[in-house]
């Protein structure tokens, strides 16, 4: 009877301390998930900050700009202008916003960014402004120094407490809910000035962002079959391979118009767009949470690849990846006859825990692929070589088409190389012309590797 007493008293005590400890392991994870939290925030209110300083500052050189007579000074401004628009798009990607919803505010700093670096190169070759250049420089003046006026009343509002700073996500949806006695929110705040955001000017030049691009269509989808909202839900069913809760989102109209879907994606949601015109999936995102990676790099890029050619992308080859939180994003370029299509571009995110797609980008593919006719390279890979400088070792070699600033293509010899202190550059040499076409340097750590 005793050692029953002891038993029940010891079991009962073993039952009370890994109740404590259970206790203080919840106590331990919500003070880290809180500390994650106040992290991610304070993250996010200093990328608005950023935005908004970069915002001014592109509307501080575009003022200057215009009273710049020199082609010194006026380079000088543009370059400035277009540092501070590439200062911006940082700063809005970082933000927990989709660009797809502020799409007017991305599209102008993309533009005006750009805009700036073509009348930068103009200036080097010693050309003052047209008498258009000069307008659209005013225009786009005016329209920044509009945006970034916005901007710093919303950050002074978000730091009196009268704005909190949230996610995009289901905003319209809070400020049609939300009633005087709610706080505001800045994804709210951010919907309005898109709404209400001015008109922008045509401009036509060279370079990515023209209004002859703008105007352009998606080549792939060009005299394919409509797409009833009923058609491309069974279309985001395959491209989620299940869609548990499937529903519809509503329709977005842009150069690839959408019908856009929600599901459940284990503990959180997926979204998925399917063009209008050939079904054809234009973007997917799963928000789930990302476990323990245990797949390799080599296992992500076959589920990535099996994946792509199951759904109709056929013909892709992979080029560079990056790895975070989890994920490994990795990018495809299509390929014709052995040659490489890099506007044809697909970008597929893989869950290392699990080898799951949660993300998929398809827009560059859309817009572009198409079978080509390739000229012939007048150019030999020795010949080409001779446009490498003398301080790169060269690594590897391969065909390709890339696009320039102005929308068109290039037919090239691709040169992965490599400095003497290890640094790694790719040299691209027109295969028709025999000249040097682009110059990038390949950044590659432990996350990946990006160009620029």
């Amino acid at each position: 009877m005793y050692l029953k007493k002891r038993t029940a008293v010891l079991l009962a005590t073993y039952i009370c301390a890994a109740l404590i400890a259970l206790a203080a392991w919840g106590r331990t994870e919500a003070r880290r998930a809180e500390q994650s939290e106040m992290l991610a925030q304070a993250g996010y209110e200093r990328a608005f900050g950023e935005l908004v300083t970069s915002l001014t500052d592109l509307d501080y050189a575009l003022q200057k700009s215009l009273y710049a007579t020199s082609p010194t000074v006026s380079g000088a401004l543009c370059t400035q202008a277009f540092s501070k628009a590439m200062a911006a798009q940082m700063a809005l990607g970082v933000l927990p916003f989709s660009t797809q919803e502020l799409e007017q505010t991305a599209g102008f700093i993309s533009r005006v960014g750009d805009y700036a670096f073509m009348l930068s190169r103009s200036a080097v070759s010693g050309e003052g402004y047209t008498g258009q250049q000069r307008e659209n420089l005013a225009a786009l003046s005016e329209t920044a120094g509009v945006l970034a006026q916005n901007m710093r009343e919303l950050r002074a509002e978000l730091a009196d407490g009268v704005l909190l700073l949230d996610e995009m996500q289901n905003a319209e949806q809070r400020m049609d809910e939300a009633d005087e006695s709610m706080p505001q929110t800045l994804s709210g705040a951010m919907l309005l000035v898109e709404q209400e955001f001015p008109e922008v000017p045509s401009l036509i030049y060279d370079g990515p962002f023209s209004a002859h691009l703008d105007r352009a269509e998606p080549i792939f989808l060009q005299e394919k079959a409509s797409f009833s909202e009923q058609e491309a839900l069974a279309e985001a069913r395959e491209i989620l391979e299940g869609g548990k809760g499937l529903h519809t989102a509503g329709h977005t109209d842009c150069r690839i118009s959408t019908w856009d879907f929600t599901a459940m994606c284990g503990d959180g949601e997926s979204y998925v767009s399917i063009s209008k015109q050939g079904g054809k999936p234009v973007s997917m995102l799963c928000s789930r949470s990302i476990g323990e990676a245990k797949l390799s790099d080599d296992e992500a890029l076959e589920c990535a690849q099996r994946y792509l050619e199951k759904h109709g992308f056929s013909d892709m080859r992979s080029t560079y990846h990056m790895k975070q939180g989890g994920v490994m994003t990795i990018n495809f370029a299509a390929t014709q006859e052995g040659v490489l299509l890099y506007p044809d571009l697909v970008k597929v995110s893989v869950a290392l825990d699990d080898g799951s797609i949660i993300g998929l980008e398809t827009r560059g593919y859309l817009m572009n692929h198409r079978t080509r006719t390739l000229p012939q390279a007048e150019i030999s890979v020795e010949e080409a070589k001779s446009k490498v400088a003398d301080g790169l070792e060269i690594l590897g070699h391969k065909l390709c088409v890339i696009p320039r600033e102005s929308g068109q293509e290039v037919f090239c010899h691709e040169f992965v190389c490599q400095t003497e202190r290890g640094e790694h550059y790719i040299v691209y040499v027109d295969a028709v012309s025999g000249e040097q076409e682009k110059i990038l340097i390949l950044l590659e750590d432990e996350t990946g590797a990006q160009t620029i």
